[in-house]
């Protein structure tokens, strides 16, 4: 079992394999002696083994040989023997399994020796079924004390080790809860914290185990009638809900949703389960929501506008203060049913109200009207609506929002000052307009608040798991206090302890190298006075005065007067980022230098080997014209393989110079019209294509930068190899397409065929050079074709790749850029 993880709020000492063989203990057990069985009658015998068959607990009695004197049905029902055939028998003898042999006769030794009781847990695995068992040896003693033979009772305890998971189980998931879970004892006195805690303040359960929770998180209350309902309400009920204020580890102030359970024991208080979940951006959000309505209450007041919500559903209206003065209702009398408040509408409206509202209903469409209601008081009122229906996901009305003016004063002024209609139903229109673009960016408003909230708590998880992978922390220094935080991540970087370190501009000064900290202090002194950010590398010294270097950059804050009165910022550990660029430097270099001697190399041996090898094929082939068939047959054969080899190796000289002139050779990008390089290709290779039948097809192509030469080489390689690598009974079709991956800014180019394929493990290793899938005698070339294809794709900014199966053909994609500006794609 692993260290108690919490499930057991306030844990006490209790074993739950305690035994439950109180019967065989009462007729066994000696009045002298707790540890030890002492000779019994013959009526105790009986009595014991008439007891022990009805026992669920498995008992047996070795003397000491090992060997069984008595083993009850249970024993037997376990090991799968018959209790009658153990009897004087060992448990090699009775075959028990090897794996267990060993443990039972080093735990009898050992009791027959000792003679002291052992208890262990046994697990046995018989016939596909795990069991966990209890098992006790008890040595019983003759008069003499000399010990006679030992009980061994054992004790299926399987169903409390499946217990024992599920708490396991009920504890991990606790300890997973993204909320704060904490337990306190009666002294405050932290018991469990779990992962949800560690996130939210900052803390590991090893450092505050033990100490007192007030201490840890600065646990307060928002206000002392707060303080005394709670404590009044965890007198009577135990129980309390409300919102505190907390600090993390950081020093940062939070405001808290706290749930709180306290825990009694015959009336004596034990501790306090705390739930606590971060409100700090939910209370400004309220706090800001709470302002907004009472400024919105305020314009209506002022507009003689209100606004109601219908839930269809229940047919109930809730209707604004500010409606209720317009409907000369009493604000009391809330929840009123649509059908009593239609009734107040004039007679003559009621068909608009109906009309518009059905096909708000039925389209889901923002909706306008004017009508005219009856208050109680007799007053005719004409009201100006403005409205919209809010639906489910699934599209289905739930209710309707509509903002309502009372335009009764308006309309007589229309109708006695017909001159000024026009100007009147300009305002009133702005006017509504403005209210409802109100409700519209109040509601959007708390759309992205909601929105930033979440976006807010993701980021600050992402952020601590961020600086931990990238060795970043973060720092924040208050100018006008030289109060300076530092994240956690910033001491783990410095290696020093946050308790030890004098949290002042000072103090961080201090761990600069003394060579950089005028630099340093310059950059802060410039950034203040420009009121401008900073990003500069330096190196640190650390308590066992090695030196690291940090990427440090910082922000300027200004207040409302313009004046700098914090700098935020971050701390990035680079020493391995520095040490890694020197290196990779060094290697870009060496790397340069070694490329550009083999690629000469290769090309001046290629080159210098020409001149001899043609000498040697022409006299060679000389000796064959004059002297073949006035040798032995022998010579004539070393003479044809002599030129056979020469021309092989001429051939071989003559592919390595192309992969060569790949770098050496090369020329500059141009516009190339690709159609017109297939074409010439198809032109070189039209005796090979004639030869084996082979069809040749194309979709339209694309115009790229490119090496035209290089190109057509390119081309002349795939398609001479689909011709070369053909079925013998099937002419060869060749395919070549292009389209463009508009996300990567390039074309993707394909050569397919019908021919003999190869397996999909060879797909990297026929782009090595002399590397060949066949031997020479079948098809002939050297290894060289693929290679060259691949380099002239690499040197023009793209990649390279075949799928293929054995027996169904083969296809060759590469990539060439589609930017129109060659120079910002190709090296």
């Amino acid at each position: 079992m692993e260290k108690n993880t919490g499930v057991n709020i306030f844990p006490e000492k209790t074993n739950i394999h305690q035994q439950p063989a109180e019967r065989f203990n009462e007729i066994h057990h000696s009045p002298k002696s707790d540890t030890r069985i002492t000779g019994h009658s013959k009526q105790d015998i009986k009595d014991f083994e008439a007891l022990s068959k009805h026992l669920s607990e498995a008992i047996t009695i070795y003397d000491e040989k090992f060997r069984h004197i008595y083993a009850n049905p249970a024993f037997g029902q376990i090991w799968d023997i018959d209790p009658e055939k153990c009897k004087m028998k060992t448990d090699r003898e009775l075959s028990i399994p090897d794996e267990y042999l060993d443990n039972i006769e080093t735990i009898l030794d050992k009791v027959f020796k000792t003679g002291e009781i052992q208890s262990f847990e046994f697990r046995l695995n018989l016939f596909g079924e795990l069991k966990y068992y209890n098992t006790r040896y008890i040595p019983e003693f003759n008069d003499n004390n000399s010990l006679k033979s030992v009980y061994v009772i054992m004790d299926d305890i399987t169903p409390l080790k499946d217990k024992e998971d599920e708490i396991e189980f009920q504890a991990d998931i606790l300890s997973k809860v993204n909320d704060a879970i904490i337990t306190v004892d009666h002294q405050n006195h932290i018991l469990y914290w779990n992962e949800g805690a560690e996130k939210l303040f900052g803390f590991n359960f090893e450092d505050v185990e033990g100490k007192i929770l007030s201490e840890i998180i600065g646990y307060r209350w928002i206000s002392k009638d707060d303080k005394k309902r709670a404590l009044r309400q965890l007198e009577t009920s135990g129980t309390w809900h409300g919102e505190n204020v907390c600090f993390k580890s950081n020093g940062e102030k939070i405001t808290i949703e706290s749930s709180v359970k306290a825990f009694y024991n015959n009336k004596n208080y034990m501790g306090t389960l705390l739930l606590m979940h971060d409100v700090t951006e939910p209370v400004k959000i309220r706090k800001t929501l709470e302002k907004n309505y009472k400024q919105l209450q305020e314009a209506q007041r002022i507009g003689h506008a209100g606004n109601w919500e219908w839930d269809i559903q229940d047919n109930v209206i809730t209707w604004s203060d500010e409606l209720y003065n317009i409907y000369g209702l009493d604000p009391d009398q809330r929840g009123a049913k649509f059908d009593s408040i239609f009734n107040m509408v004039h007679p003559e409206d009621q068909n608009v109200v109906d009309e518009v509202l059905m096909n708000a209903l039925n389209d889901h469409k923002p909706f306008s009207y004017e009508i005219r209601i009856f208050r109680p008081d007799g007053d005719l009122k004409v009201i100006s609506c403005q409205g919209e229906v809010a639906t489910d996901f699934a599209g289905h009305p739930l209710k309707i929002i509509c903002v309502e003016q009372d335009i009764t004063e308006r309309k007589q002024i229309e109708e006695s000052l017909e001159k000024a209609k026009n100007e009147l139903e300009i305002r009133v229109e702005k006017r509504t307009r403005e209210l409802k673009t109100a409700n519209e960016m109040l509601k959007i408003e708390l759309e992205e608040r909601e929105k930033a909230e979440k976006e807010l708590k993701n980021s600050q998880r992402n952020l601590a798991k961020a600086q931990k992978m990238a060795h970043i922390g973060n720092w924040n220094w208050n100018i006008n206090t030289n109060q300076l935080s530092w994240s956690g991540e910033i001491y783990r970087i410095f290696e020093l302890n946050p308790e030890s370190f004098d949290s002042g501009f000072e103090a961080f000064l201090s761990q600069v190298h003394p060579d950089d900290r005028d630099f340093v202090n310059e950059s802060v002194k410039k950034a203040l006075n420009k009121k401008k950010p900073y990003c500069i590398d330096h190196s640190i010294i650390l308590p066992d005065n090695s030196q690291k270097i940090v990427r440090n950059q910082a922000e300027v804050v200004l207040n409302s007067d313009g004046k700098a009165v914090k700098m935020m910022g971050t701390i990035q550990d680079i020493t391995d980022i520095k040490k890694a660029e020197e290196n990779q430097k060094m290697l870009i270099e060496e790397l340069k230098r070694s490329n550009n001697e083999l690629q000469q190399f290769a090309y001046v041996t290629s080159h210098d080997l020409q001149e001899p090898l043609r000498t040697i094929a022409s006299f060679t082939q000389l000796l064959e014209k004059r002297y073949k068939d006035r040798l032995d047959s022998d010579a004539d054969e070393f003479i044809e393989y002599i030129v056979e080899a020469a021309k092989r190796m001429q051939i071989l000289i003559n592919d390595l110079l192309d992969y060569s002139r790949v770098s050496t050779r090369k020329k500059e990008f141009k516009l190339t019209h690709t159609e017109e390089v297939l074409k010439n290709v198809i032109s070189n290779l039209r005796v090979a294509i004639d030869e084996n039948k082979s069809l040749i097809t194309s979709d339209p192509l694309p115009d790229v930068y490119a090496d035209s030469g290089q190109l057509s080489q390119l081309f002349q390689n795939l398609i001479g190899n689909a011709i070369k690598f053909r079925k013998s009974e099937i002419p060869p079709k060749i395919n070549i397409t292009a389209r463009k991956d508009k996300e990567n800014n390039e074309y993707i180019f394909s050569v397919s065929d019908n021919g003999i394929g190869f397996e999909p493990q060879y797909k990297d290793r026929i782009f090595t050079i002399f590397q060949r899938l066949h031997t020479r005698e079948k098809y002939s070339g050297t290894g060289i074709g693929l290679s060259v294809a691949k380099k002239i794709v690499e040197r023009h900014g793209g990649q390279i790749w075949a799928e293929s199966e054995y027996g169904t053909g083969s296809t060759f994609f590469f990539t060439l850029p589609s930017d129109e500006n060659p120079e910002k794609m190709f090296k």
